[in-house]
């Protein structure tokens, strides 16, 4: 999917740049750290599979423009995508979404900046997943009419082989554990799984956090969830209120390219 709305001008860039300024320096006055990332579009990563046409005209494209004036108020994710889109599959087939690939390499980048913020974060590895390639039926197939779709398409889960620390703070239930692959996808997209959306584990060194977001972080949560005592997913963009109520130490906002301009 391509990204829509109009390029920023400078004025824009600027003004965007400084709303994200703005909102780190109130939130480091309070004693919160603060991460803002970009999930980019599944063609920022494959536009090899674009044509040319539409390539040419994406040139530069409005993630181009805001990343060259973000320095690092912004983490970009686009290399470690690429660096990873070399050894295997990183986004769904059929889908605007990244896959579990994608999702553990946007992890491993996250948590690379939160260890450095806080030490006694021990991150997931990847050696504690294994990965499996079932066929699913994804987005772009549903909106055609799953009942008319192709076949499903192979897709790529990280699934747990052990269980972890973090659970629902609702039911008490390890939010990855071997055998929850079929639901903990689910469990901040739908809230099903834990009517909160806050997850906790025993570890009291670890810092609180407060996530916004956007569907992208369906496949991250899992992973996620595990760096902090405490954390709680909001699905909608950056609410002063609600960091107010949580008191968090640290605030993540996370966005899809296509709603670039909704972090600003």
């Amino acid at each position: 999917m391509i990204s829509w709305g109009i390029m920023p001008d400078k004025a824009t860039l600027a003004r965007w740049k400084q709303t994200i300024i703005d909102r780190r320096q109130n939130l480091q006055h309070q004693g919160i750290k603060y991460l803002a990332f970009l999930a980019p579009n599944t063609t920022s990563i494959y536009p090899e599979n674009l044509p040319n046409e539409i390539l040419k005209a994406q040139k530069p494209t409005r993630l181009d423009s805001v990343m060259a004036i973000m320095n690092d108020e912004i983490m970009d994710l686009r290399p470690f995508l690429l660096q990873r889109k070399q050894i295997e599959a990183v986004y769904e087939i059929s889908d605007t979404h990244w896959n579990d690939v994608g999702a553990f390499a946007a992890y491993e980048a996250v948590t690379a900046k939160l260890v450095a913020w806080f030490p006694d974060i021990r991150p997931v590895q990847r050696s504690d997943l294994s990965t499996h390639h079932p066929p699913r039926l994804r987005e772009v197939e549903c909106m055609v009419g799953c009942w008319i779709a192709w076949e499903p398409k192979p897709t790529s889960n990280l699934l747990p082989t052990k269980t972890f620390d973090a659970r629902c703070a609702d039911n008490n239930k390890a939010v990855l554990a071997p055998g929850s692959s079929a639901t903990w996808h689910d469990w901040v997209w739908d809230a099903t799984e834990c009517p909160s959306r806050r997850f906790i584990q025993d570890h009291r060194s670890l810092p609180k956090a407060l996530v916004f977001h956007d569907s992208y972080l369906m496949a991250l949560n899992g992973f996620l969830s595990q760096n902090f005592r405490e954390v709680r997913y909001v699905r909608a963009r950056f609410d002063p209120s609600i960091v107010d109520l949580e008191k968090p130490d640290i605030v993540i906002e996370e966005v899809a390219e296509r709603y670039l301009d909704q972090i600003f």
